[in-house]
């Protein structure tokens, strides 16, 4: 099963991510990938900012600040050389190991990782792949945003606060069954 968790900003893409990662450690089953969490300003708690970060947490950059001269989302600059540098690799060596019963969890597919030209492909790559995937992607967006949306064999699921408790355990018990 290969699902697209998509959401409006903020209401916990990420947070259920982290929450389906735990329950499939739990149950044993290996997963790779990573994910992006806020940066905040520890004084003013503004949003500063986003980081990459590996599952097994060997990895840490930054992928995007306020102020930063890469390319522009939103306020944000990314960081396109340290993503580049980091989550590329990441993505070739699963693909490469091609680990059975892992599932890819990628965090996110969205317009400050799609400012690499060289995601994409392997973005793509993890969404018709053989392997279980759990992937959160930007609600609105043209190109390969809406492109994958539309992939078969894609579960495009959008989350609200309404279901986004209940999502955790249906999702971790299907990628479970898969893996």
């Amino acid at each position: 099963m290969k699902y697209l968790i998509t959401g409006a900003p903020g209401v916990g893409k990420t947070t259920l991510c982290k929450k389906v990662l735990e329950e499939l450690q739990k149950a044993g089953v290996a997963c790779q990938g990573f994910i992006t969490e806020e940066v905040r300003n520890p004084e003013t708690r503004s949003r500063e900012g986003f980081d990459l970060i590996s599952l097994d947490g060997r990895i840490h950059v930054p992928l995007a600040r306020i102020g930063y001269p890469g390319p522009k989302v939103g306020r944000y600059g990314v960081c396109i050389d340290d993503f580049e540098r980091s989550a590329l690799p990441l993505i070739d060596a699963m693909h490469a190991e091609n680990k059975d019963g892992s599932v890819v969890i990628l965090d996110e597919i969205g317009k400050m990782e799609l400012c690499s030209e060289r995601f994409e492909p392997r973005a793509l790559r993890v969404l018709t792949g053989d392997r279980p995937c759990l992937a959160t992607i930007a609600k609105n967006g043209g190109g390969f945003i809406a492109a994958a949306k539309k992939l078969a064999g894609i579960e495009l699921v959008e989350v609200t606060p309404s279901n986004r408790d209940k999502l955790v355990s249906e999702i971790a018990l299907n990628l479970c069954r898969d893996s």
